[in-house]
């Protein structure tokens, strides 16, 4: 199988200087990207970060190594969502209550607090990956517990499932859930109309009873009293209720 031959990549002419990119100039903090597909240089100002010159500095140029043609952020929405996330990331270093000062005072609870502000947030998982590719390109200096978290996985989760009831309650409700009708009249009601026997509260339907000598069917309920669904006793020109005691009728 032949592959076709590709098209050697154009060389810089005799005399060629890259760009700068990086502006620390009187009090600048400004990295120009030049995006891999041409176009006008696009310019991102470190300066107004809140947090300390030094880490300020720190960050701009592992943002210009990863942005330049041996990086990895070449395109301009890359380059644009990288920045975004630096800026966010020093903004939550600036609102604690004791900022770093440097990258030697960076540590692994910086990132952890950091993700755990943005948690709710659709690209929170792609966040850690993002800034451990630009700050690979970041110079020495930072801690060392930092940097092992940054080369680890996204946030650290707690595997341990966590139970709503113990054993004992879980069982105990299970039993009643699937505790048979009720046999008999029961001991007991609650306002709700649930009723109640020696062993706990049952979940039964009324019972359908009929009164002694009459043609008058009824529905016994829980709150003591039968009415008449099937007839009317005699003299009466309107459905029944009547008091139960004990499956009689008074």
């Amino acid at each position: 199988m032949t592959r076709a031959a590709g098209r050697p990549a154009a060389l810089p002419t005799p005399g060629y200087q890259a760009p700068r990119r990086l502006f620390l100039d009187d009090g600048q903090c400004l990295v120009r990207f030049f995006p891999e597909s041409g176009g006008p240089p696009v310019d991102y100002d470190f300066a107004a970060f809140p947090v300390a010159r030094e880490l300020v500095v720190w960050l701009a140029t592992a943002f210009a190594a990863a942005t330049a043609p041996a990086g990895r952020r070449r395109t301009t929405s890359s380059a644009k969502s990288a920045f975004g996330l630096l800026r966010r990331f020093a903004q939550h270093l600036a609102s604690l209550n004791r900022p770093p000062a440097h990258p030697a005072q960076l540590r692994a609870a910086h990132l952890e607090s950091c993700q755990m502000a943005g948690l709710g947030t659709p690209n929170l998982n792609r966040e850690l990956p993002t800034l451990r590719s630009v700050l690979r390109f970041a110079p020495d200096g930072a801690g060392q517990d930092f940097l092992a978290r940054l080369a680890s996985g996204g946030l650290e989760r707690n595997s341990t499932p966590a139970a709503s009831y113990t054993t004992a309650e879980f069982d105990r409700i299970t039993s009643t859930a699937r505790a048979p009708s009720c046999g008999g009249p029961p001991t007991g009601s609650s306002p709700g109309g649930n009723c109640w026997h020696a062993g706990g509260p049952c979940r039964s339907t009324p019972k359908r009873s009929r009164e002694p000598g009459s043609t008058a069917s009824c529905w016994t309920t829980w709150s003591g009293t039968a009415t008449s669904r099937a007839g009317t006793p005699a003299g009466a020109d309107s459905p029944t209720t009547v008091s139960v005691r004990s499956g009689r009728t008074d």
